[in-house]
């Protein structure tokens, strides 16, 4: 098994932030931290699912649930919740189908 390589996050140029859209724009500095973790994290699955990215969709499923659930603990709505419920069944479907496919080999 070889180990995970990640290569460094980068900044997006003007070409690159046209090509994601509208809907993924960089939020301005007078959002609070958790409006911008969740919109980048959102952006992150977006884009991980654009790729195809499979492999690294859970990761960022489980960063994202991670951070509904912190947004649950602050305002109480249990709709972070069941964001997080979905997000973690998501990843676990994700990745039981490829540990299946690895005992398969």
């Amino acid at each position: 098994m070889s180990p995970l390589s990640l290569s460094p996050p980068r900044e997006l140029s003007d070409h690159d932030s046209s090509q994601i859209g509208a809907e993924h724009e960089i939020p301005s500095g007078d959002e609070s931290p958790h409006s911008q973790a969740e919109h980048h994290l959102t952006q992150s699955v977006t884009l991980l699912r654009q790729s195809g990215q499979q492999d690294e969709l859970p990761r960022g499923l489980l960063h994202r649930s991670a951070l509904w659930r912190a947004k649950y603990q602050i305002t109480n709505d249990k709709s972070q919740i069941e964001l997080a419920e979905r997000d973690l069944s998501e990843a676990e479907t994700i990745a039981n189908r490829g540990s299946r496919a690895t005992w398969r080999r």
